[in-house]
């Protein structure tokens, strides 16, 4: 992959606010920089909102998507707030139109941490 297509890539969603792209690097430091996989982070939001506030954070990362995006611009996992409470949604199946996984994250509250 050159890093034309990268650029291509992460800029591939103009219409959507970018919060931060990068590499997304194997655990294994040994590894080939070829391992390594392009990733953006971008928000709901239009990319001229320069609101803090937005309805979900959506990670996007090259080749990997979801059943109802087209090509390239496939998110594979969502953050967002559903009922009070802070939710990750993930399409582990590119070949099924619902989410695979919903994690609530209520019981990783701060609050919840018992001495």
């Amino acid at each position: 992959m050159t890093k034309k297509e990268i650029e291509e890539w992460w800029d591939n969603s103009p219409s959507l606010k970018t919060l931060a792209k990068g590499f997304l690097e194997p655990w294994d430091r040994d590894s080939d920089k070829s391992d390594n996989i392009p990733f953006k982070i971008t928000s709901r939001q239009n990319a001229d909102d320069k609101s803090n506030i937005t309805e979900a954070i959506m990670f996007h990362f090259k080749g990997y998507g979801d059943f109802g995006s087209g090509e390239g611009h496939g998110i594979p996992i969502l953050m967002e707030m559903k009922d009070g409470e802070v939710r990750i949604v993930v399409w582990s199946d590119i070949n099924k139109e619902d989410y695979t996984h919903d994690i609530s994250l209520r019981f990783a509250r701060d609050s919840e941490y018992k001495d």
